[in-house]
């Protein structure tokens, strides 16, 4: 039962309404370079800033490395389903971060943990503002095939349903220096 953020069923359906599929569910562009042949080009479409192209191109690499970063920490929280204290914190905010953390709840609560890397191929579809007020939006067309929940207790899978191609849509903000992921949409295996 793999899903971007690897929640039930029943709650990935809500997360995915509740979000109005945030910005086309380009969520998975999780840990890019993880594992099973994750790419590492990442294409990058054209921005709607005008700054110069070297600043053009170091904001587009660190949107990228916050979106990248997101997945790869919520990667980690997921082999231990640490909701307490969890490394997303670090790419993650606002509604993002309370997604990730209560499908970490979730998956503790159920004694599942998360396997796998998903393989992500984002987009940059928008970049606007600067400093605190930038914003970004990545869309990504996330494979979570091997990206899957398993049983704690005994390491079986939790479902056996592979996890597809899922279209993702991350909107991203400027905290504390670092782009972090703050909304995240997630489709339905098979959306893109």
């Amino acid at each position: 039962m793999a899903s971007c953020l690897l929640l039930d069923k029943g709650s990935e359906v809500r997360v995915a309404a509740k979000k109005a599929l945030v910005s086309a569910a380009a969520v998975c562009a999780l840990v890019s370079g993880c594992a099973h042949g994750s790419k590492t080009t990442l294409p990058v479409a054209p921005s709607s800033s005008d700054p110069s192209s070297g600043s053009q191109a170091s904001t587009r690499a660190a949107v990228l490395a916050g979106y990248t970063g997101m997945w790869s920490d919520y990667q980690k929280d997921l082999l231990t389903a640490n909701w307490r204290n969890p490394v997303s914190v670090n790419h993650a905010t606002g509604e993002a971060l309370q997604d990730l953390e209560n499908s970490l709840a979730v998956d503790g609560h159920n004694g599942w943990i998360g396997k796998g890397a998903p393989v992500l191929n984002p987009v940059i579809k928008s970049v606007s503002g600067a400093g605190v007020a930038a914003t970004a939006e990545v869309v990504d067309c996330a494979d979570l095939s091997h990206f899957l929940k398993y049983v704690a207790a005994t390491g079986a899978l939790e479902d056996s349903t592979p996890g597809g191609r899922h279209l993702i849509d991350a909107g991203l903000v400027v905290k504390g220096g670092v782009w972090k992921v703050s909304t995240l949409a997630t489709g339905q295996a098979g959306s893109c």
